[in-house]
């Protein structure tokens, strides 16, 4: 037995040897006219109703085409040629051109209706449910008030036609409608499949948009080729693309020196020697981060539902020291909440509501007193029985946020700030399911509105996963949304993003800045700070 086993492991690890030689030859053989970049983070579920990163839409919006496409400002159309508005602007009726699936099955308004199904299903607890509760009934049906999903505003009367009931006037509908969870999901295919099986792998999903998928390989790599059945091919002239897997920014960066990657981003430790060289551009990416408390009432760890103690937290912070330590000033210290480029009425939101809410270097003297009055709530003696413990996402960048943290609040405080280094997929089950005190997170705008960030704080939102929960808070935005006057609509959001600081359910830390190195035989890759990172769709490369 044991001369078998011997045998058996021989011949898997020369199984495996080969399967690597093999996989580097694959990726050695892509062709020099497809797009080569990398990512940081592996993709585990594409999914169109459950994904909830950047890198989960920017890979959507190139698989799938949904009813419009949204570029800058501009509303395109995509699967839908038109689409009309009632005068009251409740109701949208779109009319949809004929195409098919890439299994040769023609594509159907009900392929809609049924994402929005799944999306909204109160079982599988999407994350991004909340995108569509401007729907009819969407928010009953979703928190299972309402069983009849026939009730939620969303109907195809026929193969090519679909229509939306709205519960209010939304100026946003349209450009929410392109996002990564209104994308339609081939309901005859996902019937075959077992429950949450779609898009879990290359052979688990069919695609109607740009790009097919070819290959993907977990942890590794993403290949796709061109959908030379997209209703818009004519468009598209990258014949495929390859997305790899590489965990290190600094090999990254090195493999696009060698020639391996058409773009990368520049590591905070590198950026200002490139720049000074003439080398690489920076760009904001929409993204706030914050920490997250757990606002809940919990016995033994009561520092997250005090007021005081978040406050106090909160005043700790020089986040002027915090990024220069962390990310040598790549990414900006942010003294309150709402994205600041986002448009206001006339001019970008920033200008027609200026705030500084926290000083930029923090103010320790209050933050004491903060945590003083705290101590007293809480009936604790000293600073030293609260052990405070921060769920973080592991990696080198966010070790290095973590520690500076840990070092300024147990200085000013002298509490216990203790990281907790977990895999991307544990930090969110144990954010949605409360199992945490606090926790760092952020926000990409959907769409170039501050309720793009607000929203997510509601009390029913499944976004809002430490359960902040103020009436005062809901009641501004629901007005917001009832509002029909700009200027009055603004700046009910502006009072609701103050109210928010005041309550600081969250903490805001900086804003996400990054470089990019790009080749020149690369032109026309766009990046924006709404919705997807990059459009690869019009992009092409010299020969």
């Amino acid at each position: 037995m044991r001369i078998f086993l011997r045998g058996f492991f021989s011949v898997f690890f020369v199984l495996l040897l080969l399967g690597r030689c093999f996989a580097a030859e694959e990726n050695a053989k892509i062709p020099r006219d497809f797009l080569r970049y990398s990512v940081t983070a592996a993709m585990t579920d594409l999914d169109p109703q459950k994904g909830t990163s950047s890198g989960a839409f920017t890979l959507g919006e190139h698989l799938w085409e949904g009813l419009v496409r949204s570029s800058g400002e501009e509303i395109l159309p995509g699967m839908a040629h038109r689409w009309t508005l009632s005068e009251e602007g409740l109701q949208y009726r779109f009319f949809l051109r004929p195409s098919f699936w890439s299994d040769g099955t023609p594509l159907t308004a009900g392929d809609f209706v049924y994402a929005l199904q799944r999306l909204l299903d109160p079982e599988r607890k999407n994350p991004y449910a909340f995108i569509a509760y401007g729907l009819k009934n969407a928010r009953a049906y979703n928190h299972g008030k309402l069983k009849d999903f026939a009730r939620v505003g969303v109907v195809a009367p026929d193969p090519l036609t679909l229509d939306f009931s709205l519960e209010e006037r939304d100026g946003s509908f349209l450009s929410r409608l392109a996002l990564l969870p209104f994308l339609p999901v081939p309901r005859h295919f996902d019937k075959t499949l077992s429950r949450d099986a779609y898009a879990t792998s290359s052979r688990t999903m069919l695609f109607n948009g740009p790009f097919l998928m070819e290959r993907w390989i977990p942890g590794e790599e993403i290949l796709l080729r061109k959908n030379p059945d997209y209703w818009n091919a004519s468009v598209v002239r990258l014949p495929g693309i390859s997305m790899r897997v590489i965990k290190d920014p600094e090999k990254a960066l090195k493999m696009f020196e060698a020639g391996e990657l058409d773009f990368c981003h520049i590591p905070p430790s590198k950026y200002v020697s490139y720049l000074r060289r003439g080398k690489g551009e920076l760009f904001l990416t929409g993204a706030v981060d914050w920490i997250r408390f757990n606002c809940r009432k919990r016995p033994g760890t009561p520092w997250g539902s005090n007021l005081n103690f978040r406050r106090a937290l909160g005043y700790a912070l020089d986040r002027g020291v915090f990024v220069e330590k962390t990310t040598q000033r790549l990414y900006f210290p942010h003294t309150r909440y709402v994205f600041p480029l986002l448009k206001g009425v006339h001019r970008p939101y920033r200008d027609e509501y200026p705030l500084t809410f926290y000083p930029l270097e923090g103010d320790p003297e209050r933050a004491r007193k903060y945590l003083a009055q705290a101590l007293k709530e809480m009936d604790l003696e000293s600073p030293r029985d609260i052990l405070a413990s921060f769920l973080i996402q592991d990696g080198e960048e966010c070790r290095a946020m973590a520690e500076e943290l840990k070092r300024q609040v147990e200085s000013v405080l002298g509490i216990s700030f203790t990281p907790v280094y977990v895999t991307r997929k544990e930090r969110e089950s144990r954010e949605y399911s409360g199992n945490f005190d606090l926790v760092y997170g952020g926000w990409i705008p959907d769409y170039n509105d501050p309720m793009t960030y607000l929203e997510i704080w509601e009390s029913h939102q499944r976004k809002n996963s430490g359960s902040y929960d103020n009436p005062e808070y809901d009641a501004l935005l629901q007005a917001a949304r009832h509002e029909e006057n700009p200027q009055k609509r603004m700046d009910l959001l502006f009072r609701a993003e103050v109210l928010l600081l005041e309550d600081a359910p969250m903490i805001p830390l900086q804003l996400r800045r990054k470089a990019w190195i790009c080749s020149p035989r690369v032109h026309n890759l766009t990046h924006s700070f709404i919705g997807t990172e990059f459009n690869f769709i019009t992009t092409w490369i010299e020969p």
